[in-house]
């Protein structure tokens, strides 16, 4: 594995507590059953449109066989960050616990920061992980002007909202 895809894998693994999918699904498989991806991380490949996401560019996970696992992972990570915005000095202090080296006034900024950007536009209405189809669009459009994909894909065939469709609005919306 290169260092890149090494560095993003550890930090997707530290933001997971060190707790593997399966794991925290509450099942006994070994994560390496569960799921095989490759993540992509644009800012560490010359590209920087979503800065801190490494984005997953191809799983083998096989949806439709893990639905509750996909569902109950998806829902906890909802939960989870609206209570984070919701609550930032106490989420600060859980990270901190969590991860002792880390600087508290840097954390509060950086959580207030995130928070902003997870509560804009469309999603201080219909919640947290709504993807809005007019950023999707200028998205691609972006990286096709800048030669980063190749062809157009229409967003219907690349995005999925199934999973978030079913988590309750009251586990998205912040208050």
């Amino acid at each position: 594995m290169d260092s890149c895809v090494e560095q993003v894998v550890q930090d997707a693994a530290t933001q997971l507590r060190r707790r593997p999918l399966g794991a925290a699904a509450g099942l006994d498989e070994p994560q390496e059953r569960l799921l095989d991806v490759e993540l992509f991380a644009a800012g560490r490949a010359g590209g920087e449109v979503l800065a801190h996401a490494p984005l997953v560019v191809r799983g083998h996970l096989a949806v439709e066989e893990l639905v509750e696992v996909v569902q109950r992972f998806l829902r906890a990570s909802l939960r989870g960050w609206k209570y984070a915005i919701e609550n930032q000095p106490e989420a600060v202090e859980i990270t901190l616990k969590q991860s002792p080296n880390l600087k508290k006034d840097h954390q509060t900024i950086m959580l207030r920061e995130v928070a902003k950007l997870m509560t804009w536009g469309p999603s201080k209405e219909k919640g947290l992980g709504y993807l809005d189809p007019k950023a999707a669009e200028f998205t691609m459009s972006f990286l096709l002007e800048n030669k980063q994909l190749s062809k157009a894909v229409p967003i219907g065939e690349a995005v999925n909202a199934r999973f978030w469709t079913e988590v309750p609005v009251s586990m998205k919306v912040v208050r």
